[in-house]
């Protein structure tokens, strides 16, 4: 079960303008999983994580709809410190 929110990181500006796609740039510190809660979207399609390195990283990526209706997105990365890139495809 995933303990703490992940890192955004908000040097870069990843704001895309469309609806339907949320860009996130993350760092996670646990491998037992950190999550990000949706900020705006409410229905989720699909989603899919990178990692910043050339090295192989495996980051899992699961979704769930919390008691409070936001989507709250679940990374396991293989490695504790991973950086990256979510994106995630949905609707409001």
């Amino acid at each position: 079960m995933a303990k703490r929110p992940v890192d955004e990181v908000v040097t870069t500006l990843v704001e895309v303008n469309n609806p339907s796609l949320e860009i996130v740039h993350f760092k996670t510190q646990s491998t037992d999983g950190d999550y990000y809660d949706c900020k705006k979207l409410a229905t989720i399609k699909g989603t899919f994580a990178t990692n910043l390195t050339s090295a192989d990283k495996n980051i899992q990526v699961s979704s769930a709809v919390q008691g409070n209706g936001v989507m709250r997105i679940t990374l396991v990365p293989e490695e504790a410190s991973t950086e990256g890139y979510l994106v995630i495809e949905g609707s409001k």
